[in-house]
């Protein structure tokens, strides 16, 4: 579906060229193939809801990750071949269990990418996304000291962002899996909230249920996890008191992200 941005204009997002060529955003759907490492715990469930819109109340479970993503949007797979930079970014996020009008939902208060089109994306649907330094374990099979991922393995990675370390997370894989703890929080919720910088300017804050298809697991294993929560002078990672370990994942997974449907407006 494509969407049309007004005023005679083809261009999806800025810059506003006349062939919008140059938007730092096309529209989707996104498609997604992403590696994760992540940790499932429990956290302080009070501490957690000073992160939070006053409209979601917070569980104590929490999912952190980080991640490569490959993406392409729409049909426009050949930027695979030319444009290869504009399909990968790296991801780490916090997502906590949160319940939304009486249902379960997964909301991110924080998140963080390393491409500039990437945190647009993400901003255009609700997600709170900011720039950061990622970096994960990556495994080649072929390396004749490590092998390939599995039993036995440590994978580990971080996030860092203005100078500080803002996590730090270790998995050790025991056994394969096929569930994900974090498909049992819910649906992604997020919150499209852009403020007015003047008078007579319109706000808008919708909430908003992500629409998500063609959800595949690929490799998946299970085991051991840690996490070490750091500080940041503008990321408020430290209301995220790890209170139990629940264990640690690697798994592969692809989707497309259709969109968002409004559930609530504010």
């Amino acid at each position: 579906m494509h969407l049309d941005p007004g005023g005679g204009l083809k261009a999806y997002t800025h810059p506003l060229t006349e062939s919008g060529r140059s938007s730092i955003v096309p529209p989707g759907p996104y498609h997604y193939g992403v590696e994760y490492i992540a940790v499932h715990l429990r956290v302080d469930r009070d501490k957690a809801q000073r992160l939070l819109p006053e409209f979601l109340k917070s569980t104590d479970e929490a999912w952190i990750y980080v991640s490569d993503f490959v993406t392409v949007h729409g049909n426009n797979t050949d930027w695979i071949y030319r444009m290869p930079e504009m399909t990968q970014y790296k991801e780490a996020a916090i997502a906590l269990k949160v319940i939304y009008n009486g249902k379960n939902y997964n909301y991110f208060p924080f998140m963080w990418v390393d491409k500039d089109w990437a945190l647009i994306r993400g901003w255009l649907n609700g997600y709170p996304k900011k720039i950061a330094e990622i970096s994960m374990t990556k495994i080649n099979p072929l390396n004749p000291a490590l092998g390939e991922v599995g039993r036995g393995a440590k994978l580990g990675g971080y996030c860092s962002r203005l100078g500080r370390r803002l996590f730090t997370l270790v998995v050790e894989l025991e056994e394969e899996t096929r569930e994900i703890p974090l498909r049992g929080f819910g649906p992604t919720l997020t919150y499209r909230h852009f403020p007015p910088t003047y008078e007579g300017q319109q706000s808008l804050s919708e909430v908003l249920e992500v629409i998500r298809s063609n959800y595949r697991l690929g490799k998946a294993w299970k085991g051991k996890g840690e996490v070490e929560i750091g500080y940041g002078e503008n990321d408020e990672v430290e209301l995220i008191e790890v209170r139990e370990i629940l264990g640690g994942y690697y798994y592969t997974a692809g989707f497309t992200i259709e969109g968002g449907r409004v559930v609530g407006r504010y």
